[in-house]
C-alpha cells in the first residue's frame, strides 16, 4: 500500500496515532471519534497486515494549557476502557511523570 511520496507500509508494521492538537481542537469526545474513525481506516486499507493503536503526546512547550493537559489525562482513562495492554502501561507512565 503506497501511502505518502511512493513509499509503502509493509506487512506486520505498527502505526502509532497522537495528535495533541488535534485534542485540543475537537475536545475529548471529538477526537476520540476521529481516533476511531482513522484507525478503522487504516484496518481497512491494509486489512490487518498493519496494526494502529493510540500513543502519547509530544509537547513540544510543556504542559502550560490547563485544557488541553485535562483532555489528555481524560483520553488516558479511555484508554484504560480499551482493554489494550501496550498503550494502557505506556500511559500510566506517562501519568506517574505528571505528578513526580
Amino acid at each position: 500500500m503506497t501511502v505518502v511520496g511512493g513509499e509503502g507500509i509493509p506487512s506486520g508494521s505498527a502505526v502509532v496515532i497522537f495528535s495533541a492538537s488535534h485534542l485540543v481542537l475537537r475536545g475529548l469526545e471529538g477526537y476520540i471519534r476521529d481516533l476511531s474513525a482513522e484507525m478503522m481506516r487504516i484496518e481497512h486499507k491494509f486489512k490487518g497486515g498493519v496494526i494502529s493503536f493510540p500513543g502519547v503526546p509530544i509537547l513540544m512547550d510543556g504542559l502550560t494549557d490547563p485544557t488541553a493537559t485535562r483532555n489528555i489525562l481524560e483520553f488516558g482513562k479511555w484508554l484504560k476502557t480499551t482493554g489494550e495492554p501496550a498503550p494502557v502501561n505506556t500511559w500510566d507512565l506517562l501519568i506517574s511523570t505528571f505528578y513526580a
